[in-house]
């Protein structure tokens, strides 16, 4: 289930994404074990970031989905706690776009205005410190 980011794969039909749309949601940073929390509705949840790009992040909440209390569409910050071009990513405004089991996709308010490139070389700097 690597290969997508907002929407699970049982939610994706034919017709619904643009063919540049499928293509950004799928060109992403992967992290890991990289250690982030999602602030939301007056808790803080820890997780691990699975992937992010410009527009959304897949992450794998600590709790189990009865405990997290998520739901959808609910806004959010992301603490990505991450460092890159020179910019902290942290406390993003961000909003629950789909929930499975344990793993959320979370779209950001805004565009980051960051490549894939630049989101890789920062989860790769944390890993080897």
């Amino acid at each position: 289930m690597t290969g997508w980011t907002t929407t699970p794969p049982h939610t994706a039909g034919p017709g619904r994404e643009s063919a540049g749309v499928r293509l950004h949601r799928m060109i992403k940073a992967y992290a890991g074990a990289h250690r982030c929390e999602l602030a939301a509705g007056g808790l803080t949840l820890a997780a691990r970031l699975i992937d992010i790009n410009a527009a959304s992040s897949r992450i794998r909440l600590d709790a189990p989905p009865a405990d997290h209390g998520l739901r959808l569409d609910q806004s959010a910050l992301f603490h990505a706690r991450l460092r890159a071009s020179g910019r902290l990513l942290d406390a993003l405004p961000c909003r629950v776009a789909w929930l499975m089991g344990h793993e959320a996709g979370l779209e950001f308010d805004f565009h980051l205005g960051l490549g894939i490139t630049d989101l890789q070389r920062a989860l790769d700097s944390v890993r080897a410190a």
